[in-house]
């Protein structure tokens, strides 16, 4: 699971390590981003047409936008990323934290046999870790959600937004939006389209689980008064004759 007190920053992102095996490392994604294709292209759908269409409240349908987004680690970062950990996985600095990290984890379960979910991380004698022995882990999401910048701007450009209540919590997190625009909001995003930079915008608030360092805490108690209460019971050995 991740730890979260032992930490690092590579290539601007945040890596955790996990709290039993250090050679396996968590990242946190930089931003969300349109889930890309086979082909490496954005799955992003807008549709417009061409005559506004009237609708029973009266107001002018405009169209259709359809696409994923998702929150999950860039594959150039990944691997850079992972390069660096190799590197540190194989320095002489990490080798003796690890020597020490071993020392507590062979001592607490020898201390309490049984005790433990994850398995101490066996390295034989005579070798270190190697460059394959590092890993990023999967993050465990306990919950999240996923928001539309268009859903909340005005209700003159967005008729209705149907999304899922959250992201799928694994994988790459994908996220769907299929958002049903008014005329008015289909000029706007056709124009917005033209020139450069993003025009729709998402927000991820995401809960995972992690572990806390130890906690160490003092407690007191103070009292005056206390009461007693002792009751003796006998058996006479008579059965027609209550006992005292």
């Amino acid at each position: 699971m991740l730890r979260i007190d032992v930490y690092q920053t590579i290539e601007g992102l945040t890596v955790y390590q996990d709290d039993s095996v250090p050679t396996t490392h968590y990242v946190l994604p930089e931003q969300p981003r349109f889930r890309l294709d086979d082909k490496g292209e954005p799955i992003f759908t807008f549709l417009k047409y061409k005559k506004p269409r009237p609708k029973p409240d009266g107001k002018n349908g405009g169209g259709f936008l359809v696409f994923d987004v998702e929150f999950t680690l860039d594959d150039t970062k990944r691997e850079k990323i992972l390069d660096e950990l190799k590197r540190q996985a194989t320095s002489s600095t990490f080798r003796g934290e690890l020597d020490g990290r071993e020392r507590a984890l062979q001592q607490m379960a020898a201390a309490r046999p049984g005790d433990r979910a994850v398995p101490i991380p066996e390295i034989p004698a005579g070798r270190r870790l190697r460059a394959e022995d590092v890993r990023l882990g999967q993050l465990q999401w306990a919950k999240g959600t996923c928001q539309l910048n268009l859903s909340t701007i005005s209700g003159d450009f967005v008729e209705k937004v149907f999304s899922p209540n959250s992201p799928s919590l694994f994988g790459n997190n994908i996220t769907p939006f299929t958002v049903e625009l008014t005329a008015e909001g289909a000029t706007l995003l056709e124009q917005a389209l033209q020139g450069q930079g993003g025009f729709v915008q998402v927000v991820y608030q995401m809960s995972a689980w992690v572990k806390l360092p130890p906690v160490n805490g003092t407690a007191w108690f103070h009292a005056e008064q206390f009461y007693d209460y002792v009751q003796d019971a006998g058996d006479d050995d008579d059965i027609y004759e209550d006992d005292s």
